[in-house]
């Protein structure tokens, strides 16, 4: 019994000495895959904007740019929310940033989700960090020249 308690007890002296990892998260702050949006993203979003394929190999643009295109116009996260919540139900081609995209996968068709749902989704992408790819930037200049040219 003596064997026991001595063991017990050195395992909760070195359990209770052993220094903690820090988490990169502070105390008050979830991870994003804690976020209400994340898994209605997921369901409805990943699928086609998901991933780090190259455009070719893609059926709609990846989220990364949708989310660098409505924040480089929507400098607010209140503006770029409403503007996605408005586009998820009524894509209209007229009102696109990303004519490009538009051309190269067609619009998008609508989802028709509650705003609620709509909502958490938007905030999740201006939430988020998406991985940009490495055929972004070059994918970038090439789309600017062609602009400039027409």
């Amino acid at each position: 019994m003596y064997k026991v308690l001595l063991f017990l007890t050195i395992v909760t002296l070195w359990y209770a000495c052993t220094p903690k990892q820090k988490s990169n998260v502070a105390d008050n702050e979830k991870p994003l895959t804690d976020h209400p949006g994340y898994t209605l993203y997921k369901t409805y979003c990943i699928a086609c904007h998901g991933g780090t394929a190259k455009p070719q190999e893609r059926v709609a643009p990846p989220a990364f740019m949708v989310q660098k295109h409505y924040k480089s116009r929507y400098t607010n996260k209140e503006d770029f929310v409403k503007a996605v919540v408005n586009w998820i139900n009524q894509p209209d081609s007229a009102k696109s940033l990303m004519p490009g995209a538009i051309r190269h996968f067609n619009l998008m068709p609508p989802l028709n989700l509650p705003v609620e749902q709509r909502q958490q989704i938007a905030e999740y992408l201006y939430d988020t960090r998406f991985t940009e790819p490495a055929w972004a930037q070059e994918h970038m200049r090439q789309e600017r020249r062609r602009m400039n040219r027409q």
